[in-house]
């Protein structure tokens, strides 16, 4: 098997999916202090991360960058855009899903998606604003990036356009959307 519990991911499997369901396994045993499974899936990710070309060339995008070596960076940019394509015209993420949730906890807003079988749920951000609606929920076609607009209830002109990375778990953009004339 692959994840949940076994020791080697299944190989071919090496999809979203299974990167969130193992990533999903290692925050719940951190969680829960279970730093023996934690350090075994930490484990399992690093093989899923190089053994998929998508994210391994993401992974050496990010190192080329980090050591600014540009040149080799702009050609693993055209690499992993090429990839990227690939997979969301093959057997990429599924589009016929509930594509998020919003959790509130408190004062607290979550935005949680789940891996396309539905099986794990994956928190991307946390919003703490009061008096917010998240509308209008897209997938990128690679599955790496969750786009939705928040709109405050009090003022319904002040809109924002948040997209998430949803492999790094971060906002990469937050950007405000201006009234149309």
């Amino acid at each position: 098997g692959g994840g949940f519990g076994s020791s080697v991911p299944l190989k071919g499997k090496t999809s979203p999916d299974l990167f969130f369901r193992l990533n999903a396994e290692l925050r719940a045993a951190v969680f829960d202090e279970r730093y023996g499974d934690a350090a075994r899936l930490r484990d399992e990710l690093a093989i899923v991360r190089s053994n998929d070309p998508l994210l391994s060339a993401r992974d050496t995008l990010k190192n080329a960058l980090d050591e600014e070596d540009y040149k080799t960076a702009a050609t693993l940019r055209d690499r992993v855009r090429e990839l990227m394509r690939q997979r969301s015209e093959g057997n990429g993420f599924s589009l016929n899903r509930i594509s998020h949730l919003l959790v509130r906890d408190g004062s607290v807003t979550k935005v949680v998606s789940t891996a396309a079988d539905g099986s794990v749920p994956i928190s991307h951000t946390k919003f703490s604003e009061k008096n917010s609606a998240y509308q209008q929920p897209s997938w990128s076609p690679s599955g790496d990036y969750l786009a939705v607009v928040k709109v405050s209830v009090v003022d319904p002109k002040q809109r924002r356009l948040l997209v998430l990375n949803v492999f790094e778990n971060e906002l990469v953009v937050d950007w405000n959307i201006e009234e149309t004339p």
